[in-house]
């Protein structure tokens, strides 16, 4: 093989695998926004929002019960933050409620084991990234954020455990 030949199918390799990482890259954000239009599609429609009820499970989902009795407990203690010295307690207490959540979260996500679990699990983390992010700006932390951080994640649970049935369904 001459050098030119050389060069030629070196070019060839090197532009087939510009393509293949784009269109890796391209097909795993086209499954991210599949996955979050199945999502909103689930939660808009009221009859697909109420089948997703059909897929609670009490005993394996009662750390998401736990999570959210904190979140409610954390948000109302929030109203103690205008007197000012609470401040920095409510601050703290978001912190470590949310590091409570996330090991919920952790420990739910072990148990159900939900396909694709570590992608899935980025995403909640992100979501109570978001919230706890939220829950740390002064006023708007009055809000339920935390509670519907919570709210969040489980019908994300749901959504997932629901396109995962009808994946099997359909087999």
């Amino acid at each position: 093989m001459n050098e030119h030949q050389h060069k030629k199918r070196l070019e060839q390799a090197r532009q087939t695998g510009r393509a293949n990482n784009l269109t890796k890259k391209n097909s795993s954000t086209q499954k991210t926004i599949k996955e979050s239009k199945e999502v909103i599609k689930n939660i808009s429609n009221p009859v697909s929002f109420f089948s997703l009820f059909f897929q609670m499970s009490i005993f394996t989902d009662w750390m998401y019960g736990v999570a959210l009795l904190a979140a409610v407990l954390k948000d109302i203690l929030d109203l103690l933050e205008v007197t000012g010295i609470w401040y920095i307690i409510v601050i703290v207490l978001t912190f470590c409620v949310s590091i409570f959540i996330a090991l919920m979260m952790l420990l739910g996500n072990s148990v159900n084991g939900v396909g694709k679990g570590q992608r899935k699990m980025i995403k909640s983390w992100l979501v109570l990234l978001a919230g706890t992010s939220a829950e740390l700006i002064f006023g708007i932390d009055l809000l339920p954020i935390e509670t519907l951080t919570v709210i969040i994640i489980y019908l994300m649970l749901l959504s997932a455990r629901k396109t995962q049935q009808q994946i099997l369904n359909a087999k």
